[in-house]
Order: C-alpha cells, then sequence, then structure tokens
C-alpha cells in the first residue's frame, strides 16, 4: 500500500511539474511583458519648427544652419552636447559639422535679445548607414497566435534592441482572435516593430480563367488593387486601432495601375520597393539577406553589401527559416552590428526625412 502512495504522488509530482512548465510555455504571450522603446520621432518634439536644417546628417558632413532671428555673430554662442561634432563659422554662416560618432546630438543656441538671453536646443541624428529590416508575411497561427519561427525571431529582436517591419495579411486579421490582436497591439507599443501593410491574400504567380499569370497587384484591376490595399488598412483599423503607413506588395509584383492605387491612399506614406515615379517615399531593393528567398547566406551577404549607401533596406521571411538558416540571419545581423549601423523602422526613417 506504502509503495502505491508513492507512486500516486510521484504522479501527481510529474503532473504539477509539466503544468509548471506549461505555464511558462514561450507560446503563452499573456505572459511575456514587452519591452519598451522610444521613437527617434519623441527625441525632436520640443525642436523649433522653422529651423532650416535637416534632422539627420551622414558622419564626417557638414550642413548650414540658419537659425532666423538669430542675431549673434559669435560662434561661441553656440555649444554641442558631444565634444566630437561642432558648430563652425564661415563668413556669416554657421555650420554643423559632423564626427564619426554616430547618435542623437542637442545643438543650443542663443535667443531673445541683448539685454534677456535665452536658450533653444534643436536635434539632429548623426548615422552611418541606416538600415530597415522588411519581414514579410506575418500571419495568424491558431495554436501559438504566430509561428514559433516567427516567436524566434521577435524574441530575437528583443534581445538584440534592434527594431523591424512586419508585413500583415488583411485576411490573416480576419482568421484571428482575440489574442492575435492583443500580441499584435503589444509589439506596436513595444516601438519594436511596424506594422506594414502587406497586401489582403498574398496572391502572387496566380493564374486566371484566361490563362493570364497575375498576382495581387500585377495584371488586375484598379478596383481589385485598390480593394486588396484598403481592406487591410480597413482590417487594422479596426482590429488593432492602427493605421499602416507602409506598404510592400506580395512578391513585390506590381505595375502601372499600384502606382494609381497607391497615389491614391492618403495613409500609405512609404512604398518598398515601389515605382521611382510614386510621390511616396520610395525604399528601395538595393541588397540582400536571403540568396534566394527564404535562404540567409552570411558570405553572399558579405560580398553584395554595400557599405556606402545612406540606407538599406533588407528583406527577409523568418517564416521560413529553421535553425540554420536563423544562425546564418544572426551572423548577418552581428555583422551589420558591428559597422555601426543604426536599425530604424520605416515610419521613422519617413519622419527622419521630412522637413522640420
Amino acid at each position: 500500500m506504502k509503495n502505491i502512495y508513492i507512486k500516486i504522488i510521484n504522479y501527481l509530482l510529474i503532473i504539477l511539474a509539466f503544468c509548471a512548465c506549461d505555464s511558462k510555455n514561450p507560446l503563452d504571450q499573456e505572459l511575456i511583458k514587452m519591452p519598451m522603446r522610444n521613437v527617434f520621432n519623441e527625441n525632436f518634439n520640443f525642436d523649433k519648427k522653422k529651423l532650416a536644417f535637416p534632422k539627420c546628417i551622414k558622419i564626417n558632413d557638414s550642413v548650414s544652419i540658419d537659425f532666423y532671428e538669430n542675431n549673434y555673430q559669435n560662434q561661441n554662442r553656440f555649444r554641442v552636447n558631444s565634444k566630437r561634432n561642432k558648430i563652425k563659422k564661415h563668413n556669416s554662416k554657421f555650420f554643423f559639422v559632423a564626427s564619426d560618432s554616430v547618435g542623437l546630438t542637442s545643438i543650443f543656441y542663443p535667443t531673445g535679445t541683448d539685454e534677456v538671453e535665452q536658450i533653444d536646443s534643436v536635434h539632429i541624428f548623426v548615422y552611418k548607414q541606416f538600415v530597415i529590416l522588411k519581414a514579410d508575411d506575418l500571419i495568424f497561427n491558431n495554436a501559438s497566435i504566430v509561428s514559433l519561427n516567427w516567436h524566434n525571431f521577435i524574441d530575437y529582436m528583443f534581445e538584440k534592441n534592434i527594431v523591424a517591419s512586419l508585413g500583415i495579411l488583411g485576411n490573416s486579421l480576419e482568421a484571428g482572435n482575440s489574442k492575435y490582436y492583443n500580441f499584435l497591439k503589444d509589439l506596436i507599443k513595444s516601438n519594436y516593430f511596424e506594422i506594414w501593410n502587406h497586401g489582403y491574400k498574398h496572391i502572387v504567380d496566380a493564374i486566371n480563367e484566361y490563362g493570364t499569370v497575375y498576382s495581387e497587384f500585377k495584371n488586375t484591376n484598379y478596383d481589385n488593387q485598390f480593394y486588396a490595399l484598403n481592406r487591410t488598412e480597413f482590417l487594422c483599423n479596426k482590429y488593432l486601432g492602427y493605421t499602416p503607413i507602409t506598404f510592400g506588395a506580395p512578391g513585390n509584383a506590381i505595375d502601372e495601375i499600384t502606382n494609381d492605387v497607391i497615389n491614391n491612399t492618403n495613409d500609405i506614406k512609404i512604398w518598398f520597393f515601389g515605382n521611382k515615379n510614386s510621390s511616396k517615399m520610395i525604399l528601395e531593393r538595393k541588397s540582400e539577406i536571403e540568396f534566394p528567398y527564404g535562404f540567409p547566406d552570411y558570405q553572399k551577404f558579405l560580398n553584395n553589401y554595400l557599405p556606402n549607401d545612406s540606407v538599406l533596406t533588407f528583406q527577409l521571411h523568418p517564416n521560413m527559416w529553421d535553425s540554420l538558416k536563423f544562425d546564418e540571419f544572426k551572423k548577418c545581423l552581428e555583422y551589420l552590428e558591428s559597422q555601426n549601423v543604426t536599425f530604424i523602422t520605416p515610419n521613422e526613417y519617413y519622419f527622419l526625412n521630412q522637413p522640420r
């Protein structure tokens, strides 16, 4: 009888241990506390809007800064919170001269009159290279909210303190549930992830009844493309309380009609790999991490890396990565970190390139 009791107790302990482990399941997002990050844009909230110089400047470059109302001619009345970045004067103009030090710099300058001097400040971000991570095809998974591969990618971004943009499909939102919506809301709220519009059904290289190859945004009429784009915008608003300002077509397959649709959609400000004639900001496809898509390759990435470009956008498909592919991606990311790049979301990049 004693042995039976011992066995029962052992079974109960095993069950309790299993339940305890299960309660810490990383896929249960209600138990995960996501970190929070400050957005680039917030650093500029108190800047004087009328000052005529950019919000960002490349390392070792210089830019003329016009303070308008300032009557001071002594450059010593200006200062920066950096020992390496400088304010210099040439003839009657002031210049901000950047060093090779990356980061946000505050410029303090005098205002007012000789009798009552006041000090205001304005910010400028010094960068070596901006990097945007374009991660495609985020979809709902009934068992785990999103797939384990997506969880691994998202957790790694948090761990590395790196931002990324995630392409959402409209029909994924229709298929989702409250846990999925809350998970996405938390990702957005963390400021580590920007959700972008990746179309409605991810139709790529389908064949219609006439034998014509078409995609969601290629070889289809205006009404169909407009619906696919704006349906996803509507669903993001409905379920996430969020309006994407960035768009990228499934398979990057587009045509001239897509250009008209995008130009006529006010919410969209940024277009991944879009038509260069568009009125929107176009993020070009110049360099790769995946060779071909879905297969990160560190050596090919190194061979094709463009160190002198101001901004690089890398297309990713985390849902396709097994552990070996993920390791290749990690090597690429670690190399980019070693190059002192600035990882940024499309929204932040758009903001930094708009006039003050």
